[in-house]
């Protein structure tokens, strides 16, 4: 009867749900699985063990306990999945925050050089006038 079980269930689920591991779900597989045909039910117990509808005849808690652990199984099989795509994510984020940077510097660059051809073609048309005025 830990008082603060509840509150480190809730910190687990939150905080550290990220480590667990392949070999916790392996253990926990023979309770988790369960098969009523004897030929393809490989978990020691001739009946299921974090079944929620039996535990809730016990209790809410331990129906919620057991929906708890089946949920964080099936979330690490879950992330096993997502983890790889969702680190891949942050590369190709990173990637294009380095080429909307490098971007960002090209056209810096391209518009100094506009405003110089700008001021070039400024002085071509003041010269060609001068030019004209002056042949006139």
């Amino acid at each position: 009867s830990d008082i603060a079980f509840l509150k480190d269930l809730k910190h687990f689920a939150t905080n550290e749900r990220d480590m667990i591991n392949d070999e916790t779900c392996e253990l926990l597989e023979p309770y988790l699985r369960f098969d009523r045909n004897p030929e393809m039910n490989w978990s020691p117990w001739g009946h299921p063990i974090l079944d929620q509808a039996l535990a809730k005849k016990a209790s809410s808690a331990a129906e919620g306990l057991c929906k708890f652990v089946g949920a964080m199984v099936m979330y690490h099989k879950a992330s096993k999945i997502v983890k790889p795509k969702i680190d891949e994510l942050k590369v190709q984020e990173e990637k294009l925050r380095r080429a909307k940077l490098d971007l960002a510097a090209a056209e810096a660059e391209l518009k100094k050089v506009l405003d110089e051809v700008a001021a070039l073609d400024q002085q071509l048309r003041q010269a060609i006038e001068k030019k004209t005025a002056l042949e006139q």
